[in-house]
This record gives C-alpha cells, sequence and structure tokens, in this order.
C-alpha cells in the first residue's frame, strides 16, 4: 500500500545564537549514536530548501530521514494484520488487567473478559491508569499539540521540517497540502478546570511561526486544525519493558512525541519481546522501573 513515504531529508532550523547551541547538542547526541546528522550554514539549508527565509542561520541536517502519512501506514498495518488474522475489538473500555495465579491473563472491560498469554498495555497516557491497577505506575502527563492543514500547493519540498524552539514542524503531503504541528505554549495557562485546552490563540502562535521561516506560504488558507493529546514521560523517553512484578505483561506507552517516527522498531522489538523472549537490542534505558530511588 503507498503510505507516502518520502525520504528526502529532515531539516531543524535555527535563527538564533540559542537555537544554534541547541542544534549542535541535538546533533552531537545523533551522531554519538551513529546517525548521519550535520551542521550546516543558513545559506546551506536554502540550497536545500529555498523556500526558507534569510532568518534561518543555520540548522542540522540528516539526509537519510524522511516521512509517511500516519493514517495511510496505521491502515496498511490494520488490512495486513487482518488477512494474517488479527481480531480487532472495539468500542470496548479497558479497566483491569487482572492476574490469575501471578500472572496477566484477563483484560477486563465493563462487559467481557478478555484471555491471552501475554498482554501488551499500549494505550498512550491511559496506560498510567490501567498499569496502577496492578501497582505500577508510568510517570507521564500529557501534552496537548494542534495541527494546521494548508490548502494544496504545487510541488515544493519534502523534506520533513522542524525548528530547534519546536516553533513548529511540517512536511508537505502528496495531496500538496501541508501539514504543520506546533502549540501556543499557553495550553499549560488557558486551563479549563484545569485540563491544558487548546484556543484561537494556538493557531495564531503557529501561523506567525510559519511565516518567520517560510514567508512565501503566508497567503495561503487553512483548511483545517484539530488538537490532539501526546503521553509526555518524565524524562522524555518511551517506556518499552517486561514487567517483573506482573509476568506475562509488557509496556509499551510514555513516547513522548516519538510514536509513530519509531512505531516500525517498537512492533518489530515487541514481537520479539513475545515471540522470542527477549528483543534484539538491549532496551535496559527504556526500562519501566528506572524512576525508582536506587537505594
Amino acid at each position: 500500500m503507498d503510505v507516502e513515504y518520502y525520504q528526502d531529508g529532515n531539516l531543524r532550523l535555527g535563527k538564533t545564537d540559542a537555537h544554534i547551541q541547541t542544534l549542535t547538542g541535538l546533533t552531537k547526541n545523533a551522531t554519538d549514536c551513529g546517525l548521519h546528522v550535520k551542521m550546516i550554514s543558513g545559506d546551506e539549508a536554502r540550497q536545500i530548501c529555498p523556500y526558507l527565509s534569510e532568518e534561518v542561520t543555520g540548522a542540522s541536517w540528516c539526509p537519510t530521514d524522511g516521512h509517511a502519512n500516519p493514517l495511510l501506514t496505521t491502515l496498511a498495518y490494520y488490512r495486513k494484520a487482518r488477512q494474517l488474522g488479527v481480531r480487532f475489538i472495539t468500542g470496548e473500555e479497558v479497566v483491569e488487567i487482572r492476574k490469575i495465579r501471578g500472572k496477566a491473563r484477563h483484560v477486563l472491560t465493563p462487559n467481557n473478559s478478555y484471555e491471552g498469554e501475554t498482554i501488551i498495555l499500549v494505550a498512550g497516557y491511559d496506560s498510567r491508569q490501567i498499569a496502577s491497577t496492578f501497582g505500577i505506575d508510568i510517570p507521564m502527563t500529557q501534552a496537548l499539540l494542534e495541527v494546521l492543514v494548508i490548502e494544496a500547493q504545487p510541488p515544493m519540498f519534502y523534506q520533513m521540517l522542524g525548528t530547534a524552539a519546536a516553533d513548529f514542524y511540517c512536511h508537505q503531503s502528496t495531496h500538496g497540502s501541508f501539514v504543520f504541528g506546533g502549540s501556543s505554549g499557553l495550553e499549560d495557562v488557558n486551563k479549563d478546570n484545569g485540563t491544558p485546552t487548546s484556543t484561537s490563540i494556538t493557531a495564531s502562535c503557529i501561523c506567525r511561526g510559519i511565516m518567520k521561516y517560510f514567508p512565501i506560504l503566508e497567503d495561503v488558507k487553512i483548511v483545517r486544525t484539530w488538537a490532539g493529546w501526546m503521553d509526555v514521560c518524565v524524562d522524555h523517553m518511551p517506556v518499552l519493558s517486561y514487567v517483573e512484578e506482573v509476568p506475562g505483561l509488557i509496556l509499551a506507552s510514555a513516547f513522548s512525541g516519538h510514536g509513530f517516527g519509531i512505531s516500525p522498531a517498537v512492533g518489530m522489538l515487541l514481537s520479539e519481546m513475545v515471540i522470542d523472549g527477549q528483543p534484539s537490542i538491549n532496551l535496559s534505558a527504556l526500562r519501566y522501573d528506572r524512576f525508582k530511588a536506587k537505594i
């Protein structure tokens, strides 16, 4: 299935000395992990993407990066899973995972109980509540992000773009529209009974950031916007782990904004954890109990 995958690289943009310092640190971390990332000047960034404004003074550049359409990709996995005999149950709220003889065995909903040899808990922020039913706490919170989609444009560039200050991130789709994600930074201030909310301010803030980097887009129309929750771990790293206190249970949550990008690798690792009894790479840094005080 065509999932609109483009591997044209990733530019993360900076305009100030502080931005460049941030990008330099991120680039070092990436190269230390063996990724092909380097710092480039503003002029070099404009050679890659000529639509950038002159305000861009530097960027990190990863030529091997890419992006795909999350909706189509998810649908492709769903279709293939159905062909392989996977059963999907929708419209039911999981309220508890119950142990039988010390092992995770039953997934309870208000009206049904489902049984399995291995249970993978991958429910976003709701994983925290479900995990608490057997005494495990995953220290994560919710962050509210908004997405803007603009009217279709002629093909311009297919790099994935972001900024050092996280003003926004974007890519152009096969259809021609640009998809922008971002926030106002005021979500935790403008709360509704304690819950962060998205308001008309959010889209305006994202648009001002976009026009600073891409003035060519200043007159395009926004087609639609929506907001959604991101599950953020206290250390901004996922939890991908067996649970020693609950054999038969695997946690996969708190992806902190990295979910779609790393999902194929996560899916492969989870399958190894179930089938082989261990993943092919060391996941100790992502253990569920890394937050416990060391005695």
